[in-house]
């Protein structure tokens, strides 16, 4: 076991997913588990199979172990959700199986949809637990599967490594996007995750409001709970994005996935429709990075607005979502509509220079909060009305006015603390037992 004041030299990660996926927790587990092997560490990271990717293979110095059944895990990862049809089902009766089927799934699964992946996981763990015997093991959360995971095995006897839970997103509390049918598992949620924390050596979260609410939730805990704020990784630029449209338009966008209940995008679209349609619309586009499919019904009103200043790109891969948020002229980010979460992204943004307008679903926004001394930045609160006169004008002003890019020396200050050496060094200190500050990074 790692002893205190000593960062471990074998690590082994259980996170469902890791690179080529395309989200935060993916990002942010590729560039720390790189740079430990890159200094190194012996680090191996199991997560779920991919359909075109092998079972095993070292990238960058970091051992992959890709476990499960890559078909069922296409298909849970493909099958839409109650807010959105699906295009697969064309006809009534598919419709109706599907319809039932997700219906059916949603009900039963636990602790979330990557449940499945358990077993699977669990076996290729205990293996490399008998033959590399890690010194540190780390959790990825989401998905809660991988916290389960570890459970089972912090319970062998004698247990040789420490166990950090890592939390992009809260679990039993998470009522705005909840991991599972509360109803059924609430009480469950709960039961299990105080478990969990109290076999942990320490956990991490993002940001102060998810420690404080953790800590009101579990007292005995408490003290294990560290804020560790997202991370900024982004790659280098290797050149531009395809053009939605004519090139001497002001190109605004937004990176990141959209949510039906946490992430909507009916306010921006909403205002940006009353930019576009007004005088001088012609001159603004918007473009939409990322996955939209759950929100598809707030992009219905818009149609006509598709192609001609309004583009839906989809998914994209890193290197272009880096290079769209740099060729951008303004970044859009929608604050989360709950206290505790910090859109990752918004870091990133921050990081390229350029001007953010942040659409704020709450009065006590996070991102808000991130972006308070940020001085190129607009901030509108989203109105249940959709926006009002005083809305437009000032991202109309916000616009024409074109606000200066952060200087750079004072970009990298401002963003020292979501540096990949200041938050590697961060959960080394947890990793190896040393006191970490409660209040990391937290603005």
């Amino acid at each position: 076991m790692s002893r205190a004041g000593r960062a471990p030299g074998r690590m082994l990660i259980i996170s469902f997913q890791y690179w080529p996926a395309l989200n935060a927790r993916a990002f942010r587990w590729t560039a720390l588990a790189e740079a430990w092997a890159l200094g190194g560490r012996e680090v191996h990271i199991v997560c779920a199979r991919l359909p075109d990717r092998p079972t095993f293979e070292t990238v960058n110095g970091v051992q992959v172990h890709r476990v499960g059944n890559a078909w069922i895990e296409g298909l849970r990862a493909g099958m839409p959700t109650t807010d959105v049809g699906t295009t697969a089902a064309r006809n009534g009766i598919r419709r109706v199986v599907s319809a039932a089927a997700r219906a059916a799934w949603h009900a039963i699964y636990w602790p979330d949809t990557s449940c499945a992946w358990y077993f699977a996981a669990r076996s290729k763990a205990r293996e490399l637990l008998a033959t590399f015997a890690p010194e540190a093991l780390v959790s990825v959360s989401p998905a809660f599967t991988a916290v389960a995971v570890v459970r089972s095995l912090a319970r062998l006897t004698p247990r040789g490594f420490r166990w950090l839970i890592d939390l992009g997103d809260p679990f039993s509390f998470a009522e705005e996007a909840p991991p599972n049918n509360l109803r059924l598992y609430r009480s469950l949620n709960l039961r299990f995750e105080r478990a969990c924390f109290a076999a942990a050596d320490s956990v991490s979260v993002t940001t102060s409001a998810t420690r404080d609410r953790y800590a009101a939730l579990f007292p005995e805990s408490a003290r294990k709970i560290a804020v560790i704020p997202p991370l900024v990784a982004l790659p280098e630029a290797r050149g531009g994005v395809e053009p939605g449209g004519p090139s001497n338009r002001c190109r605004l966008a937004f990176l990141g996935r959209l949510y039906p209940t946490i992430r909507r995008p009916d306010f921006l679209l909403a205002i940006f429709a009353a930019l576009a349609e007004g005088p001088g619309g012609e001159r603004y586009d918007l473009h939409f990075y990322g996955e939209t499919r759950e929100c598809n019904a707030s992009f219905t009103t818009y149609g006509h607005m598709l192609g001609r200043n309004l583009f839906l790109h989809g998914p994209v891969s890193r290197d272009r979502a880096a290079a769209a948020m740099r060729s951008a002229d303004v970044l859009v980010n929608i604050g989360n509509d709950t206290p505790y979460q910090l859109p990752s992204k918004i870091v990133e943004y921050a990081m390229t220079g350029r001007p953010i307008l942040n659409i704020a679903l709450r009065s006590d926004d996070s991102s808000a909060r991130f972006l308070d001394d940020h001085p190129a930045h607009l901030t509108l609160a989203a109105r249940a009305e959709g926006p009002a006169h005083e809305d437009l004008r000032m991202l109309r002003e916000f616009l024409a006015r074109k606000p200066l890019e952060m200087p750079e020396a004072m970009r990298r200050a401002w963003l020292a603390p979501y540096s990949l050496p200041e938050i590697s060094a961060r959960y080394d200190a947890l990793l190896s037992g040393d006191p970490v500050s409660r209040d990391a990074a937290s603005r």
